[in-house]
């Protein structure tokens, strides 16, 4: 978190953009700071060279869920399921193949859907006509991480699969 902040100017009434990007993004992300700030900066949009994210690779849409990105998560396991049941009609090598696809492009582009979706809660708190105390709770609230409902959503998918595979 001091890397980003040393380089920056003093906060202003006008608000500075790059400073105030920059510690708003700290205060969202919380203490992941560094590393996201890395992958960020890695993963710069001129050199579309993208960084893997393993928790996500491994974790899927829990990871979505602990990092508050909700609907990413929704959309996640309605797309893998939608695909998991086309396919399963056509082929199970297609099938094969797509559980593994699913894991392995959400390592690959976690960090940009978790770097748009920081940006966009940002601006949209920072937008709003709150003082800067109550903005810092806000961000705090709407970002970093709920590992109460990764948990959640981790069992229910074990359950499920093992009721699915029991089924069968």
């Amino acid at each position: 978190m001091n890397d980003i902040n040393e380089q920056a100017a003093p906060e202003t009434d006008a608000r500075s953009a790059p400073f105030q990007l920059d510690r708003d993004m700290a205060v969202f992300v919380g203490k992941n700071i560094d590393y996201y700030s890395r992958k960020w900066v890695i993963q710069n949009p001129r050199t579309s060279k993208r960084t893997w994210n393993g928790a996500a690779f491994l974790l899927g849409p829990v990871w979505l869920v602990y990092r508050k990105m909700h609907w990413q998560a929704a959309a996640y396991i309605a797309i893998a399921l939608v695909c998991s049941l086309a396919t399963s009609l056509l082929s199970e090598g297609i099938n094969h193949a797509l559980s593994y696809a699913f894991p392995v492009a959400i390592g690959m582009c976690g960090n940009s859907i978790y770097l748009a979706h920081a940006e966009k809660v940002i601006k949209k708190v920072s937008d709003s006509p709150l003082p800067a105390d109550i903005r810092d709770a806000e961000l705090v609230r709407r970002g970093g991480t709920n590992p109460v409902a990764a948990w959640l959503l981790g069992i229910a998918i074990i359950v499920l699969t093992a009721v699915a595979v029991i089924s069968a």
